[in-house]
């Protein structure tokens, strides 16, 4: 009876709340009126009902798209991309930002676009973007400071400061989170305010200053006591609970974090609940591993019910923390597998994304070129119609028009004939990226279920269990490789080279790659000396460099003979301004005919193990290097080894952002 009381209870509530808003969107006068009216709808449904938010979401788009409104469709995918960058799907909260941003500019909103240059800072510091994070901070803070928007600089520069001091730069978090409190002085108290004081107290925390980050925390907690500020009062229970709990006062800070459950739980405020129930669960795991699973079991159903999945991945991971402690491994094998599964789920959709992104782009590239045709031919037409009817007037000026518009011809079908051998280009390489897939990338897939089969036979002894696993995890990071050139070398065709160079300390990338390929190379008997200075530092793209050392040190590997060695070296002085690295090994070596065709797609030879490969990876590599502005070439004996050379920068100034 009661569980049908509640049900009823809550279908009743759901219904009520479904009138009220249709009655005010009935009421409603003008379409921006509308547009608030559904921006009300999206938030309370999106941390009750995902079904009824996906409906509306739909709903408010279709509305805004066909409203005299024209900024209407801008605001309700900006107030989407902060539903869903509040939610962790931060990847869908910075397309639907971008949409946003297109609209602001195509409409010249300024404020707009300062708002979505800001959102876009925050999506891209989630992501670990630092660069790219701030360089949006600043676009935004020159557009609030143009527009004299004094809370936009506010939020800018306390986002600003937030950021830095993930980064631990103590000195720019002060400079930019005083800025911000000083701007608030001006402004009326709000919940982001008291965000603000509540940074501050944790800046002053983390330099030491106990005193100062109390007076800020307690001051905030009286400012925001009060229900009109219920999230900034949560937030001050939390931050001060987590200062006593860093002083070592764990019954103080279990307190404060209690009494903000209970505001969030009354209020519905599920992402607050399920991060305050981390917390705390985190505290008692010790002390008490039952209660506290109790409180993760509560966040992991809100998370389940807002279709947190990166949130959910952390419920998973300190279930399993717990059950190892209590040494249960097979509860803690069993959740770690649940996570597994989860993990692999988030993985690939995000490539399918990116794939799905790739084929659009090619068809985008053919569209464009279809609309270009068509133009020439609407272009010619008209110029028909114009000589028809200038025809009678003057014959040297018919024919001057004829002379003139028949070369225009001639050189647009050369270029119509240069498109078509381009587009005949990528079709050629497509051919060869669904070869590669329907081969090189099934080839090792296949493989797996087999393995799998003979591990699960009870017939199966334990060290062959190991030999297989072994085998199996092989299997599984080759088809990872092949599967993130393919990637890598469809954006480089359907979408440029992105570079995000930066000052960067080279030790760090070399020494991860030495490691990624230790266990191989131990099979193979195979010593790699690292020759390089722990205080080289070049100018680069971080993620390019670190493909690149990558990829030489598997080829090198590849073709060395068991028993061989592989020397990583730079040198400084070879290339004036630059520092050239080398990677060497003394293995099959590569004959003089195949040096010159060496950085081409999908040429590649068996390694001495009898390794595949597409050849992928050095032509990204010949890519990667001359986009960073260096250089990269080969030196070979056939039967006595190979050397690659590559070159970076290394006394570019960078430019210091304010």
């Amino acid at each position: 009876m009661l569980i049908f009381c509640l049900l009823v209870s809550f279908s009743s509530l759901g219904q009520s709340r479904i009138s009220i808003f249709q009655g005010d969107l009935s009421r409603a006068k003008s379409d921006s009126q509308k547009i608030d009216i559904y921006k009300s709808i999206l938030s309370f449904y999106s941390s009750r009902n995902i079904d009824s938010f996906n409906y509306f979401t739909d709903r408010a788009i279709d509305f805004a798209k066909k409203s005299s409104y024209p900024l209407g469709e801008g605001i309700i995918f900006a107030h989407l991309g902060l539903i869903d960058e509040n939610q962790g799907r931060v990847d869908l909260a910075k397309q639907r930002i971008n949409y946003a941003l297109d609209i602001y500019r195509e409409q010249k909103y300024l404020k707009g676009i300062a708002e979505m240059n800001h959102n876009l800072g925050v999506v891209e510091g989630r992501k670990g973007n630092f660069d790219v994070a701030i360089k949006y901070f600043v676009s935004a803070l020159k557009l609030y400071d143009t527009i004299v928007d004094k809370h936009g600089l506010m939020l800018a520069y306390m986002n600003l400061g937030n950021l830095y001091s993930e980064h631990d730069d103590t000195v720019n978090t002060a400079k930019y989170l005083l800025l911000a409190e000083k701007i608030s002085k001006k402004l009326t108290l709000e919940d982001a305010t008291i965000s603000l004081y509540n940074a501050i107290g944790v800046m002053y925390a983390s330099k030491g200053d106990t005193q100062t980050a109390h007076k800020y925390f307690l001051n905030n907690l009286n400012l925001s006591n009060k229900p009109e500020f219920n999230n900034a009062h949560v937030e001050s229970l939390i931050d001060l609970g987590e200062f006593y709990l860093i002083g070592g006062a764990i019954d103080k800070a279990l307190d404060y974090l209690q009494q903000g459950l209970k505001i969030v739980q009354d209020n519905h405020m599920p992402e607050m609940e399920s991060n305050i129930l981390m917390e705390i669960a985190q505290i008692t795991m010790d002390k008490d591993p039952a209660k506290a699973m109790v409180y993760i079991d509560s966040a992991r159903i809100i998370a389940e019910n807002t279709h947190n999945n990166y949130f959910l991945l952390n419920v998973y991971k300190t279930k399993v923390e717990i059950y190892k402690r209590q040494n249960d491994f097979k509860e803690a094998l069993h959740f770690t597998e649940i996570r597994q599964k989860l993990a692999d789920s988030i993985f690939n959709i995000n490539k399918v994304k990116e794939i799905a992104s790739i084929a659009s782009g090619y068809e985008i590239e053919k569209s464009k070129q279809r609309i270009a045709q068509l133009e020439v031919i609407n272009k010619k037409n008209a110029t028909e119609r114009n000589a028809t009817i200038v025809v009678g007037l003057i014959i040297f000026s018919i024919l001057l028009v004829l002379f003139f518009y028949y070369r225009k011809t001639i050189n647009l079908n050369r270029r119509l004939q240069v498109r078509e051998k381009e587009l005949e280009e990528t079709n050629g390489m497509k051919d060869k990226l669904f070869s590669i897939i329907g081969h090189d990338l099934r080839a090792p897939l296949a493989r797996i279920p087999a393995i799998l089969d003979i591990y699960d036979d009870p017939e199966t002894t334990d060290e062959e269990k190991s030999f297989m696993f072994e085998h199996l995890k092989e299997h599984t990071k080759a088809s990872l490789e092949t599967l993130d050139k393919l990637l890598y070398w469809g954006h480089s065709l359907m979408k440029g080279i992105r570079l995000n160079q930066v000052k960067m300390k080279t030790k760090p990338f070399i020494n991860e790659n030495i490691e990624l390929i230790k266990i191989k190379a131990a099979e193979k008997e195979i010593t790699i000396v690292d020759k390089t200075s722990d205080k080289l530092s070049i100018f680069a793209d971080n993620a390019h460099f670190d493909f690149i050392v990558r990829n030489l040190l598997a080829n090198a590997l590849k073709y060395t003979y068991p028993k061989g060695s592989i020397i990583i070296n730079s040198d400084n002085a070879l290339k004036p301004g630059f520092i050239v690295f080398s990677v060497q090994d003394n293995g099959v070596g590569i004959k003089s005919t195949a040096i010159t065709n060496i950085f081409n797609p999908l040429v590649s030879t068996p390694g001495t193990a009898d390794e595949k490969g597409t050849g992928i990876g050095l032509m990204l590599c010949k890519e990667f290097v001359t986009k960073n502005g260096g250089e990269i070439w080969v030196e070979s004996t056939e039967g006595s080894g190979t050397t690659f050379f590559f070159s970076f920068r290394n006394d570019t100034p960078i430019e210091i952002l304010p």
